[in-house]
């Protein structure tokens, strides 16, 4: 076997046991879920999965980060892309509108909230954080450049707001549940609303 279809085949094994991860963790938690549960899922043996992970905060971290690499490119599309930025930003804000009942999400809150005291977990959910800011921050100031936003506020209270409005959207849908989507609905509605106006969205 080549070494190209050696590293092909362990990138492919790599992320079957990742996506494996994800539904343990989503099932189960951050904080209950054990390597032995994602081994016994997967139907690889130990071995296999000690061989790419060695722990569960390594198997999350890298969920986590396969997740910001789409988000990368998400911004780096819109960034190169012609449409409106206004229409980007209503896409990604209007993607809450969807969310299963239970999601990954919840369990990346679950890890912040659970291990902030410890300044290693502290210190990668601070440096993700401002990762988040600085892109969405890119976004706002192409709509600046392209003439399409005058911004009221400076654009990082707005970057900031937004970002915190939107982990609120997915804490309340997964403490409330789908019964409360009418009132989901309302708040991300307000988003739009105050976005656009704080924005001074030039529609021509």
């Amino acid at each position: 076997m080549s070494p190209k279809v050696t590293e092909e085949y362990k990138e492919k094994r790599r992320l079957e046991i990742l996506e494996v991860a994800e539904k343990v963790f989503t099932e189960k938690g951050y904080e209950k879920t054990t390597m032995k549960d994602i081994v016994e899922e997967s139907g690889f043996s130990r071995g296999g999965v000690y061989q790419y992970f060695s722990s569960t905060e390594e198997m999350f971290r890298a969920i986590v980060k396969e997740l910001d690499k789409r988000t990368d490119k998400q911004i780096n599309d819109i960034l190169s892309s012609t449409t409106p930025i206004w229409i980007a930003v209503t896409n990604i804000v209007n993607s809450y509108r969807n969310q299963p009942d239970i999601s990954f999400a919840a369990v990346q809150f679950e890890y912040t909230v659970t291990g902030w005291r410890e300044s290693d977990r502290y210190n990668y959910t601070r440096d993700r954080s401002q990762f988040f800011r600085d892109r969405f921050a890119e976004v706002i100031e192409e709509g600046v450049r392209r003439g399409e936003f005058k911004p009221l506020q400076p654009i990082q209270a707005i970057v900031d707001f937004t970002l915190n409005a939107q982990d609120g959207f997915l804490l309340w849908h997964q403490l409330l549940g789908e019964e409360n989507k009418k009132e989901l609905e309302g708040q991300i509605d307000a988003l739009i609303f105050y976005l656009e106006g704080v924005l001074q969205v030039d529609h021509h």
